[in-house]
């Protein structure tokens, strides 16, 4: 401390990380059985890999990192006054080896200097102002540097006396409100994005000589910082002594100058490469809140509830790409990474159905999915993808709820957690994880799951069954076909599924024991023993696999339940 809240800090650090590793590897000729047996009856086999011999390889990898940061803090009251400030600087520099050229070997530098400056006034009212002047490598001198502002105001009502003597079940409420700028340095995987790159090559040249130069890389010269304005509105509130307490929030973020590929460039400017700009724009936007309730119940025993929840939603404002025919091919007004698809009208009934239907993908025939002509133009494209859903596999909401029961030294703990507005497609995005789902996917590869084995969940032409119901409009599964169908594997809303659920995550029940001679022989005070278990019930409209591997669609190793037997010894 160098005077009364007055204080200061200087820490360094050097870091460092190494690596070797080595690998021997051999495989031996490898070979299939086939379906047909020899004329004895024994396997007949096709080799399918030659063997390779004894192979050896190293790698040997070194990371290093230097950090220097010093602070200077001030912190005082003066009567109904409360001041305080902060400026903190950081410098770092990281290298490693292993780079695949020179440019990538040069060591990563960043620095910044920040700020805070904090009132306070009968801890009623309270203002706080910040600022980052940050500096990056990934922009050119003269533009190294963003400063980024934020301001924040708070209100405390309950700090008035009146309010203190006349609404004493009001124990705390804070209304608060902040906004800032934030600013985003790493917005591309290239170093050095602003500079233009020149690589010779050897090739013949149009002028019959050999070698030419040629852009590598176009330099984004007007390349700034990513910046996002942050706005946030809150509430703290606490009520009946303290037994009930809750905390909500709304935040909007609005991100501009996102680094992307420019796509409106005509060609007879003469790129060879398109150059990248800060042109992106996109929202985002939600709440969260957690609450605590707590009651006890005579001398021995409380409750708690606990439970929170998160409810997020993002859009794109600005996207550049290439002329679309139609608006809801484009990315704009649309959720990050939306998920696009056909919209699917059922299966096709029969062969007339087939034909007085636009054309789709491959050999179309009764009991393929048929999918909707959104353009009209008399056939099935990937112009007639429309977004189905936001953010395939991500839930827009998350929530837990969580309960302790206490009786003397009992405690009985549960915890449940779920999520909503969850969708995704059986078979993945893009329609590439069928496998296992699907029957007969990969041909003779792969299982064939019991709703999928059961007839009444795939259409059947009444050709094969001798009975007109077995050709189910409604089935979950199309015509079976041997090996990948291409019409049939298209992500549309027939593979729609709802990922939502709500899992019973962890329940756990732990008695605390002490014994005096172990706290006079050993010096432990007391004991818990606890059973744990996890991951016990998961309620969802998937069934067949985990929801929180729906995306995978069974391609993952599923979550298993757990039980444990847990002894902590206290001191």
């Amino acid at each position: 401390m160098i005077t009364k809240g007055l204080s200061a800090k200087v820490q360094g650090s050097w870091d460092t990380q190494s690596l070797f590793g080595e690998a021997r590897y051999k495989m031996p000729e490898l070979n299939e059985a086939l379906k047909e047996r020899n004329p004895n009856g024994t396997l007949s086999f096709e080799k399918i890999a030659d063997e390779k011999t004894v192979t050896y390889s190293s790698a040997a990898w070194v990371w290093r990192k230097l950090y220097l940061e010093a602070n200077v803090n001030y912190d005082r009251t003066f009567g109904d006054h409360r001041l305080g400030g902060l400026l903190f600087y950081y410098i770092e520099d990281t290298s490693e080896t292993g780079a695949d050229k020179s440019m990538n070997a040069i060591p990563k530098r960043y620095q910044s200097l920040s700020g805070r400056f904090t009132y306070g006034f009968k801890d009623t009212y309270f203002w706080d102002l910040n600022f980052g002047l940050n500096g990056s490598e990934n922009f050119e001198p003269g533009k190294q540097y963003g400063f980024f502002p934020a301001g924040a105001f708070a209100w405390v009502p309950s700090s008035y006396e009146f309010i203190r003597e006349n609404v004493s079940w009001l124990n705390f409420l804070k209304l608060r409100v902040s906004y800032g700028v934030v600013g985003n340095d790493r917005i591309s995987s290239r170093r050095f994005p602003y500079l233009t790159l020149i690589k010779e090559e050897n090739a013949s040249n149009p002028w019959g000589g050999t070698g030419s130069l040629t852009e590598e890389q176009v330099g984004a010269n007007n390349l700034m910082w990513e910046k996002a304005k942050k706005f946030d509105v809150g509430m703290d509130l606490h009520l009946f002594k303290d037994k009930f307490t809750l905390t909500l929030d709304y935040f909007k973020d609005t991100r501009d100058g996102i680094f992307q590929e420019r796509k409106q460039i005509p060609d007879y400017v003469g790129l060879i490469q398109m150059p990248y700009g800060n042109i992106g724009r996109m929202k985002s936007w939600g709440a969260d809140g957690n609450m605590e309730f707590y009651q006890q119940i005579g001398k021995d025993a409380h409750v708690i509830l606990r439970s929170n929840f998160t409810l997020s939603k993002n859009k794109i404002l600005n996207w550049e790409d290439t002329k679309k025919p139609y608006t809801y091919l484009e990315n704009n007004g649309y959720a990050n990474n939306v998920q696009r698809g056909f919209v699917a009208m059922g299966l096709f009934k029969d062969q007339q159905d087939v034909e007085m239907s636009p054309t789709q993908f491959g050999t179309v025939r009764p009991g393929d999915i048929k999918y909707r002509d959104i353009n009209g133009d008399g056939k099935i494209t990937d112009d007639d993808k429309v977004p189905l859903f936001a953010y395939s596999g991500v839930p827009q909401l998350m929530y837990g709820i969580g309960a302790e029961f206490r009786y003397k030294s009992w405690t009985l703990n549960v915890l449940f957690k779920g999520t909503g507005r969850n969708k995704f497609l059986y078979g993945g995005s893009d329609g590439r994880n069928f496998d296992g789902y699907m029957p007969f996917n990969q041909k003779d590869k792969g299982n064939i799951m019991t709703i999928a084995y059961n007839p009444e969940n795939r259409w059947i032409s009444a050709e094969y069954s001798g009975n007109q119901a077995t050709e189910n409009p409604n089935a979950r599964f199309p015509r079976l076909y041997y090996g990948k169908n291409e019409n049939n594997t298209k992500p549309s809303t027939f593979w729609m599924g709802d990922a939502r659920y709500l899992r019973l995550q962890e329940l756990s029940l732990a008695y605390n024991l002490k014994v005096p001679a172990l706290q006079r022989i050993l010096g432990i005070n007391s004991m818990n023993i606890q059973l744990m278990c996890e991951n016990l019930a998961v309620w969802d409209s998937v069934n067949i696999f985990d929801p929180e591997q729906a995306t995978s669609c069974g391609q993952a190793y599923p979550l298993p339940a757990r039980y444990s037997l847990q002894l902590y010894l206290n001191f």
